[in-house]
């Protein structure tokens, strides 16, 4: 799969179109559209709208950076979403979009 990631800072949409390549068969290369989703296990900016990063919402008592930029990423297998913001990462279910748990990646706060 091939996908247009919007990286503009001032919007950060994501995916904004995604095309199956084809590899063998009758027309190797041809390219077919696909909805525009995040590709697992790639990362991607996302600005937050109301506490929400792409509708997985972060707990009430979580910081927010000023610059309002998350950086999100889903496991290889679509099931878990994982949120940067700031320095607390914060992992969520990808299918209810549930929020499970959350830590900081701070080695300061580690200490």
């Amino acid at each position: 799969m091939v996908c247009a990631i919007d990286e503009q800072r001032t919007r950060l949409l994501g995916p904004i179109a995604c095309w199956s390549v084809s590899v063998s068969g009758p027309s190797p290369g041809a390219l077919t559209y696909q909805d525009a989703t995040p590709l697992p296990g790639r990362g991607l900016a996302v600005l937050l709208d109301d506490r929400c990063a792409r509708g997985f919402c972060l707990p009430q008592d979580a910081k927010v950076p000023a610059d309002g930029v998350a950086l999100m990423t889903w496991n290889l297998e679509s099931t878990k979403v994982a949120v940067l913001v700031g320095d607390d990462l914060h992992v969520f279910n990808a299918q209810t979009k549930a929020h499970e748990t959350s830590f900081s990646i701070s080695a300061a706060t580690r200490a």
